[in-house]
């Protein structure tokens, strides 16, 4: 597969469940809860790290001004946090 290539969900279960042996019905159904749990224990602090794929924490961003770039005018974008991941150095290309 090269770079720009997308998987899609469906594939990506059918792909799973070849590596692991479960049935695709319930990869799907574990699969599904995955983000959800992700973002709550962001949410709730934690820091979620998958050995070998990466982790998720909240990183907070610096209120700052920019600029709308339809009219050039300067605008005020409050501080907020969000989630974001960093690879693992294994998996960087």
């Amino acid at each position: 597969m090269s770079r720009n290539q997308r998987l899609s969900k469906s594939a990506l279960l059918n792909e799973i469940s070849a590596r692991s042996g479960y049935k695709r019905a319930d990869v799907d159904r574990i699969f599904s809860h995955v983000p959800g749990a992700i973002a709550d224990a962001v949410a709730n602090g934690y820091s979620v790290s998958l050995n070998g794929f990466g982790t998720f924490k909240i990183r907070d961003r610096a209120a700052h001004i920019g600029r709308n770039p339809k009219t050039g005018e300067s605008i005020n974008i409050p501080a907020k946090s969000a989630i974001a991941f960093k690879a693992s150095s294994s998996r960087k290309a």
